[in-house]
């Protein structure tokens, strides 16, 4: 990375360029895109928290705040039986999703894989590569994410289970019109 005047940092690769002005800053390295990165941006944009999406983009948290009232759905996904299983509270059309998380509780068979997402696309909010069925903990991935229609959550497990269980948690909430 080139020198920076004091209390500046630049972010390149996936992030194209963006350069942020602010005393005292963190510099983060190596974080991934699909992984985020939250800084602070005072000079030049309206000051306040901005997550950095997938595609690169700066987006204020502040604008995904829908007035500070997010709400959480939470369920709990066991096996055998069923392979999807789905919350029984949809999330509102146009929602914006912030974060999704699976507490693996008792570990799932080999070859198990998990993902979270909608009946549309099984894996929007969570791919199976995100989480380790096989291994008890929790798993999360913070979110800017579009919920597309008045749908339920729904937890997909493939692989064949004999055993396993979780919790599925994904807070959203709906901005103000």
């Amino acid at each position: 990375m080139p020198s920076l005047p004091r209390g500046h940092a630049s972010f390149s690769g996936t992030y194209d360029v963006l350069t942020v002005r602010a005393a005292n800053l963190a510099v983060f390295a190596g974080i991934p895109a699909n992984k985020g990165l939250i800084v602070r941006v005072p000079d030049g944009v309206p000051a306040g928290l901005y997550w950095i999406t997938e595609a690169g983009t700066a987006v204020s948290l502040a604008s995904v705040a829908g007035g500070g009232n997010d709400s959480t759905v939470r369920f709990n996904f066991t096996f055998p039986p069923p392979a999807t299983t789905d919350s029984t509270t949809p999330i509102p059309a146009g929602a914006i999703v912030k974060n999704a998380t699976v507490s693996i509780v008792d570990a799932f068979s080999p070859g198990t894989t998990v993902s979270v997402g909608d009946p549309g696309l099984p894996n929007r909010l969570l791919d199976v590569t995100d989480d380790d069925p096989q291994t008890p903990g929790l798993y999360n991935r913070l979110q800017d994410t579009v919920w597309p229609a008045a749908t339920p959550v729904r937890v997909t497990v493939a692989g064949g289970p004999i055993v396993g269980s979780g919790i599925c948690i994904v807070t959203f909430t709906v901005p103000d019109p």
